[in-house]
């Protein structure tokens, strides 16, 4: 039996419904509160405790990471389930588990169909990923055509999906497809963030004509898009507005940053701007969860409080000739 045949949203959303409410977090009342409601306790526990959410000292439940904060948005919000779903979503996709290798497994056998990717299981395949499917389903990730037997990953997280897919052994035609597709969507996002400076500058007819799409012509700016403020300066002057694009996944702002990158953003300082914009298709972007960070290279790059950082490639050269 799966690992994921006794978990499901339901269950997630009424433990942490129950946490929520709770003052006291001893292990042994909040089971018995949980069970009033729904099933497999120790299951839906551990299952947290695996996404490091949560962990139990002495019988006391402990939460970790930003699960006390999403239980604070929890308390207040009109729609727990689907919380839970983007939440959940989330930190499984995103983190080390103990899952990771199972995730990437299923994943690795979705292929690109137009702007799709897809996934056509044998008996055995459906099989062997009834649990997983089940609960990416549950998770709204994941449709299922039942007629045609096909697997289809949901339009806003083809990025994501990539993502994980890199993370598994890939023949040079698969990886050069991954990355072909990945640019495809840094491209369009670049081209949605131009039409969104020029609507956003739309009053300012003078200076919207002066937007450049700089990555066209020089792909060393360290920028993608040279806008302005929409504001003079002390001076009556226009001021510069240098925008590095970045699509990310739906739920999760992860990005990768060149080292030339990094290094204009510390130069230009409060002209610099990440524009994150989450994907939801090839071609297509929730412009309302765009998220603007000024000058990174503080907001970001040196603020290691709330981003993270990893290292995926590294530099060598050596300090002196061989001898």
């Amino acid at each position: 039996m799966s690992a994921f045949d006794k978990i499901s949203v339901r269950q997630i959303s009424t433990l942490s419904e129950v946490l929520s409410e709770s003052t006291l977090l001893k292990r042994e009342l909040i089971e018995s509160k949980y069970l009033r409601n729904a099933t497999h306790f120790q299951e839906t526990f551990e299952f947290l405790q695996d996404l490091n959410l949560v962990e139990e000292r002495a019988g006391q439940i402990i939460l970790r990471g930003n699960y006390r904060e999403f239980l604070g948005n929890f308390r207040n919000t009109q729609r727990p389930a689907q919380l839970v779903r983007e939440f959940i979503l989330s930190s499984f996709l995103n983190r080390a588990t103990p899952y990771t290798g199972y995730l990437v497994d299923f994943l690795s056998n979705f292929c690109w169909t137009g702007d799709r990717q897809e996934f056509t299981p044998t008996v055995h395949e459906r099989l062997k990923y009834s649990g997983l499917r089940n609960f990416l389903i549950d998770l709204e990730f994941l449709h299922v055509d039942p007629e045609e037997n096909r697997y289809t990953v949901v339009a806003e997280y083809p990025l994501i999906c990539s993502e994980l897919q890199q993370k598994r052994e890939l023949s040079s035609e698969d990886f050069a497809q991954i990355l072909e597709r990945k640019e495809q969507i840094g491209k369009t996002a670049e081209k949605a963030i131009l039409e969104y400076e020029r609507r956003r500058l739309s009053e300012l007819p003078g200076i919207v004509d002066r937007i450049e799409h700089t990555s066209v012509s020089d792909v060393t700016a360290g920028y993608d898009i040279r806008s302005f403020e929409d504001k003079l300066d002390e001076n009556g002057n226009v001021v510069p507005r240098l925008i590095e694009v970045k699509a990310v996944s739906f739920w999760c702002y992860r990005f990768h940053w060149t080292r030339n990158e990094i290094e204009k953003s510390k130069l230009h300082g409060q002209r610099y701007h990440l524009y994150l914009l989450p994907v939801v298709g090839i071609d297509k972007f929730n412009i309302e969860r765009l998220k603007v960070v000024k000058d990174p290279y503080k907001a970001v790059f040196r603020n290691r409080n709330e981003w993270t950082c990893s290292y995926e490639t590294l530099s060598f050269s050596q300090s002196e000739a061989p001898k």
